[in-house]
């Protein structure tokens, strides 16, 4: 995004606003430290460099059905559902920072170079 763009998303950051990043808001922006540090990671198109780390391109897979099974149950998200439920989806392989967020759920599917397909 623009230098302008940027310092209002980095503005509207600083004075507590939340965020809703929905789908692919993940696999934008890559090359933008400061949104993928405000997502909680990013799925790049190309092999790069997260964090000061080499790593690959993110991978993808559709109609993947897997167990999706709350890390809280009693979160407000999770009023009225099971614990655990299967779904079909698509699936992303991604770079999570896990040391800044807090998953609100986990799947079941194996996240990895040998299950999805690159980008």
């Amino acid at each position: 995004p623009s230098p302008r763009a940027q310092a209002g998303f980095m503005a509207l950051l600083e004075a507590g606003m939340p965020i809703v990043a929905l789908h692919h808001s993940i696999a934008a922006w890559t090359l933008w430290p400061e949104y993928a540090e405000a997502l909680g990671g990013v799925l790049l198109h190309f092999p790069g460099h997260v964090r000061g780390k080499r790593v690959m391109d993110g991978g993808y897979r559709q109609d993947v059905r897997y167990t999706l099974s709350a890390s809280d149950p009693s979160h407000p998200l999770f009023n009225g559902l099971p614990q655990s439920f299967e779904i079909e989806d698509e699936t992303y392989l991604m770079e999570v920072f896990e040391d800044s967020v807090t998953p609100l759920a986990r799947s079941s599917f194996d996240y990895s170079d040998r299950s999805t397909y690159s980008l």
